[in-house]
């Protein structure tokens, strides 16, 4: 007896860019900051695609992440970070003055779906480390103003919001410290060396640990923060980079640089809470940033010394793909 299967497809356009629902899940495009040429390009490559189109910025692009209606790009040449609207991400751009050499950007849609996946979502504002004047810059997203200027420690890079949104965490490369700031009252109530040259950072799901990556040690740092205590130090690759914990809290991943001598090609696995490597990934040279899809089948990275990037989907297998000039930030 036949049996009639019909495939339904709705096509949602979005102000950013097309979004398809399907049996496949929620196809959201890869936005990747490209560098090495003043580009961004826009990709769906999670499901077999090539890269659809690219779009030509000024100045060169180091983070960028995805806000309620817009994307934020952080240009640390021109000290300030620009929102793209629009389909494709070609419409109405506007700046946003912060900090001298802004560098990595906190917040945006995939953290508020994040937190969401959690119960919840209260700390609504987009954050910005400023690694040449040494500040983070605290943005109200819907009024695209600075509502607070941070002094931290010296070249601040990373940033991570606890899972209950009370504390934000900026790591210090130039200190080798993390701080610790109250995101009630926006004042620091702690600092803590971690190691040689902390990047990135990512808080635990449900236990007190925040994981700092240590480029200089090969590393990842795992800190109790609440007591302040240094648990241990985990072997990694060679000069990790990014770190991304899973929304189910399972998973930690890293990825490790290497330099352009010694460029490497792994990202890490370690299982939580158990704290154990459980394998690497081989991807391009020189992983560096990490996004992954709150409900989707993939985890990407980009690979900055060979322009490229891959997508690790659940079940292990990977696919490599051609982008821009030295890739760096991704978003989902």
């Amino acid at each position: 007896m036949k049996k009639d299967i019909t495939f339904i497809v709705i096509i949602l356009v979005v102000l950013i860019g097309g979004r398809l629902l399907s049996w496949a899940g929620d196809m959201i495009p890869i936005y990747i900051a490209n560098s090495g040429e003043s580009s961004l390009s826009i990709n769906d490559a999670v499901f077999g695609g090539d890269t659809s189109s690219s779009v030509k910025l000024k100045g060169q692009p180091s983070f960028i992440t995805r806000g309620k209606w817009m994307l934020w790009i952080s240009f640390p040449d021109s000290d300030q970070i620009v929102t793209l609207y629009g389909e494709g991400a070609k419409q109405l751009p506007k700046k946003v003055a912060v900090g001298r050499k802004p560098v990595y950007i906190l917040g945006g849609d995939y953290w508020r779906r994040w937190k969401g996946s959690l119960g919840g979502y209260r700390f609504k504002k987009i954050c910005v480390s400023n690694q040449g004047d040494n500040t983070v810059s605290v943005i109200d997203e819907d009024s695209l103003k600075v509502v607070s200027t941070i002094p931290v420690g010296n070249a601040p890079e990373g940033l991570a919001l606890s899972p209950d949104d009370s504390l934000l965490a900026v790591v210090n490369a130039g200190s080798d410290n993390v701080m610790l700031i109250q995101t009630t009252t926006l004042k620091v109530i702690g600092t803590y060396k971690v190691g040689k040259t902390p990047r990135r950072a990512a808080f635990a799901v449900y236990e007190p640990h925040l994981f700092v990556s240590l480029f200089g040690e090969d590393s990842v740092a795992v800190l109790n923060y609440r007591t302040g205590v240094l648990v241990k130090k985990i072997p990694v690759g060679r000069n990790p980079v990014d770190v991304l914990v899973t929304p189910g809290g399972h998973v930690l991943y890293v990825a490790n640089q290497g330099t352009e001598d010694k460029p490497d090609n792994r990202v890490t696995r370690i299982k939580l809470p158990d704290l154990k490597l459980v394998r690497h990934f081989v991807c391009g040279q020189g992983c560096f940033g990490l996004a992954r899809q709150i409900d989707g089948p993939s985890l990407v990275v980009t690979n900055t010394f060979d322009n490229t990037s891959t997508i690790i989907y659940n079940d292990g297998q990977t696919r490599t793909f051609k982008v821009g000039k030295r890739p760096t930030g991704v978003s989902f």
